[in-house]
């Protein structure tokens, strides 16, 4: 559903169906636009709160499909999955950052990201 009664449902029932020590892999490639957002809030709920469990891997799919022929069954041109564990990590270093009270919060964050290096 698209409502907020029905978001908030579903946050709420995954929160039940995880246990409170596991490691969590989460696909957000398919299911409405709100879908994946929710998922993040569970996820950054399950990272901060419940300090047995694990999440390790958040990715999306995409496939690329090659225009079709009129008559012929669609072909897939390339397909990617991205691995977007990272803004997990984002969203919490700056949930961390709120201690700063605003002073160079924006400064410690692009220091931060410049340490970790990387793709």
């Amino acid at each position: 559903g698209e409502t907020k009664k029905a978001h908030t449902e579903l946050f709420l029932e995954l929160i039940e169906k995880i246990d409170d020590s596991c490691e969590i892999y989460a696909d957000i490639t398919y299911g409405t636009k709100p879908t994946p957002m929710i998922i993040f809030a569970l996820l950054t709920f399950i990272d901060s709160i419940r300090i047995n469990s694990d999440v390790r891997q958040v990715v999306y799919g995409k496939i690329v499909w090659r225009p079709r022929i009129e008559g012929q069954a669609s072909e897939i041109e390339s397909a990617h999955i991205f691995d977007v564990t990272q803004l997990l990590n984002i969203i919490a270093i700056t949930e961390s950052l709120r201690a700063l009270d605003g002073s160079n919060i924006e400064e410690a964050i692009k220091l931060l990201f410049s340490l970790e290096g990387g793709e």
